[in-house]
């Protein structure tokens, strides 16, 4: 499986706006699981903080994000989505 980024990113500024007003969803591509303190995607794993927890899982479960589900995420989380949406893994809503 390949994934492609945008052509044209936003900076990680405007993605927070953006993701924030728009909400996220995973790319079709992706695939999104947890199980105790980690979060894996697309063969990649990260430990996740309790106050992380509830937002990743419920990407993982409904593979997308209100924008309101976003609004008390952490800094971590929001660098780790932005790498997602410039790696192609994660995308905004339309």
């Amino acid at each position: 499986v390949f994934f492609k980024g945008p052509p044209k990113p936003l900076t990680p500024e405007r993605f927070a706006l953006a993701a924030a007003k728009k909400g996220v969803a995973l790319s079709r591509k992706s695939l999104m699981l947890y199980r105790g303190k980690n979060v894996f995607i697309n063969g990649e794993s990260f430990a996740i903080g309790r106050a992380d927890k509830v937002t990743l899982e419920a990407l993982a479960n409904e593979r997308a994000l209100a924008g309101a589900a976003l609004a008390g995420a952490s800094e971590d989380v929001m660098d780790a989505l932005y790498t997602w949406y410039q790696d192609g893994w994660l995308e905004l809503n339309k």
